[in-house]
């Protein structure tokens, strides 16, 4: 396993600037600016890391696939490393200003096809203390998801998008203890030569809340609208030219989803003389597709409604003060309603997976606002 060389050079650039920062210059010039530094490890078994269908997990075990995969394992270990670097700054009216970026690549054993990096970067705005606004930038350069067919040539190749992503939220604390965040997104992801006809770019716009219950109990939800354009123009494919072998979506693939999604998080006051957090999560996916084509026309996409629903507890505990220590399961799902049969037999599936992680703060947390 190993750090691709721009990523390991922007890890090691982020760590010493922020050694740097927190050295004896910087505290004699700006002692009022405190620096915070997190880095997080986390260790991932993907039970089904290209989320195959039954079916093509059959074909892949027994080879019997019409088009060989250039990968040797349907699941593998995953190794994420990421670094989070903010920088906050109190006005002399009490409004807090905060910088934040962040760096995540994921590594994987077997499939580094599979590798990626992640680039984000937010700038937070305090109002006193109940409101603050917040702007984001992601970025990913390349996701590769797997291999599918390129109808225009004839080729069965990898097919991988870039996606950026920017957002608004809002954060409000109502006097009973209640956060509420609304919140606005926009993603364009736009594919490599071979798939252009997929870029497409999503509008989201929705609302989730937090509550306290008691001072250990809290309960989180949310719900996100989210409209998808398919700017890249799709095509049509009539269905006696769709080959029920292999999965190669061509058409108009706008969608519309409604997400759902419901938190528990319980953390007593002692366990085993340490501090504990305990919380289960469980979110909702229903997608519909919404091409005005016929069935004959893109049977991958006309009628097609996904439902797609994930859930798994999460359990952490400190370690010393400044190290956490987390362990994760994931159990998700995913149901096509198509008319067409070979649709389903080709997008339903099932994904499990188990994560171990630390999160270490290098430099001391910032004031919580």
């Amino acid at each position: 396993m190993r750090l691709p060389l721009k990523a390991l050079l922007f890890l090691s650039l982020l760590i010493f600037f922020s050694w740097t920062m927190a050295g004896t210059g910087y505290k004699e010039t700006a002692p009022h600016i405190p620096l915070h530094v997190d880095l997080e490890w986390s260790s991932t078994y993907d039970g089904n890391l290209f989320r195959l269908s039954e079916r093509d997990l059959h074909r892949f075990e027994s080879g019997t696939e019409p088009y060989p995969s250039p990968y040797s394992t349907w699941d593998d270990w995953r190794n994420d490393f990421g670094i989070t670097v903010a920088l906050p700054w109190e006005h002399s009216n009490g409004w807090e200003t905060r910088l934040q970026g962040s760096f995540k690549t994921a590594i994987h054993s077997i499939n580094h096809r599979k590798d990626y990096q992640r680039y984000a970067a937010d700038l937070r705005q305090t109002f006193g203390q109940l409101i603050w606004a917040e702007g984001s930038f992601a970025i990913v350069p390349s996701y590769y998801i797997r291999e599918y067919l390129d109808r225009d040539l004839d080729l069965r190749t990898g097919c991988d998008y870039e996606s950026r992503t920017f957002g608004v939220k809002l954060r409000y604390r109502t006097p009973w203890r209640t956060y509420l965040y609304p919140f606005y997104q926009f993603k364009s992801l736009y594919y490599s030569r071979h798939f252009t006809e997929f870029d497409s770019e999503w509008t989201t716009i929705g609302i989730s809340a937090e509550q306290y219950l008691t001072r250990r109990w809290l309960v989180g939800g949310s719900y996100r609208f989210t409209m998808s354009d398919n700017v890249g123009g799709g095509g049509l494919t009539a269905a006696s030219q769709v080959n029920p072998m292999e999965d190669s979506e061509y058409g108009d693939g706008d969608f519309e989803e409604d997400e759902f999604r419901l938190s528990l998080t319980y953390k007593p006051r002692r366990l085993l003389g340490t501090r504990w957090e305990f919380s289960t999560a469980g979110k909702l996916r229903i997608r519909n597709y919404t091409t005005d084509n016929s069935l004959e026309a893109d049977p991958f996409h006309a009628g097609r409604k996904d439902t797609r629903w994930e859930v798994g507890p999460t359990a952490s505990l400190r370690i010393i003060p400044s190290l956490w220590l987390s362990a994760n399961f994931l159990y998700e799902q995913r149901d096509t309603d198509s008319d067409v049969g070979y649709v389903r037999e080709f997008k339903d599936f099932v994904r499990r997976a188990y994560s171990i992680g630390l999160e270490y703060q290098l430099l001391p947390l910032p004031k919580k606002r």
